[in-house]
């Protein structure tokens, strides 16, 4: 397993360079001061929708996966978190509002587990997953019905210590392609291969395979991570909002 990402509070002032990606993660259980000062920055809509949640943590979770997407927007934007304008693409893809889009700022977010993750660049579309580790979900049925034959023949050729590991490579490489495009599973699962094999560079085999890049990472113990953005020579900043929200 790759090491544990080193997660480092941000600088001041923070500052986005072409070039760059910032990937900040958050842990979705913050303490009760923490979460009423974040729950303000939802609007009317997100708090309605929070409140549909029939399980409490599932509404906690969502409040804070939101507000947080709001405060780093407003770090990046310079306003207040609670009037950064969001809007949904028709796949579902969050993205700013056409009248926020003056800077070229592309985001994208995933959570599992209490966890989430945050990816900002410029100029760039891209796409962020995050899985924490569920052995019953790593099955040989789940992998048949949603993954190529290549990559099940690379699953399945791997010892059995490494295939959960291997199954959440490839499951996190594949979801952030697809998210990275907007398309949601308009773009089928199992229409291209991700490698998969753990410790291994990440190849992905696509019709457009020369536009993207797909890295991944540890944010974790027991999660796997990875990062799909255009091709080209990104560098990767990793920040810890827990240092924002307390």
């Amino acid at each position: 397993m790759k090491p544990i990402t080193d997660w480092i509070p941000p600088p001041e002032p923070l500052h986005l360079q072409e070039g760059h990606v910032h990937i900040w993660r958050a842990s979705l259980d913050v303490p009760p001061p923490s979460f009423q000062l974040l729950s303000a920055f939802l609007n009317s809509e997100e708090s309605q929708r929070a409140d549909r949640f029939v399980q409490e943590h599932d509404k906690h979770h969502f409040t804070a996966g939101r507000a947080v997407l709001r405060l780093l927007l407003g770090r990046y934007l310079h306003c207040t978190p609670s009037t950064v304008s969001l809007e949904a693409q028709e796949f579902g893809k969050l993205v700013l509002a056409a009248g926020e889009r003056e800077l070229p700022l592309h985001f994208n977010l995933s959570h599992s587990h209490g966890v989430a993750l945050y990816a900002f660049t410029i100029g760039h579309e891209l796409g962020v997953d995050l899985e924490w580790f569920r052995p019953e979900m790593a099955s040989e049925e789940i992998a048949s019905r949603y993954f190529s034959i290549r990559e099940r023949q690379e699953l399945f050729s791997l010892p059995a210590s490494a295939r959960l590991e291997g199954f959440f490579n490839a499951w996190t490489r594949k979801e952030s392609y697809v998210k990275a495009h907007g398309k949601g599973l308009q773009i089928p699962l199992d229409s291209f291969d991700v490698t998969l094999t753990p410790n291994e560079p990440v190849v992905l085999r696509s019709d457009d395979s020369n536009r993207w890049q797909i890295l991944s990472f540890t944010p974790a113990e027991n999660f796997a991570a990875a990062l799909t953005i255009a091709a080209g020579d990104s560098k990767l900043d990793f920040y810890d909002v827990d240092s924002l929200v307390g």
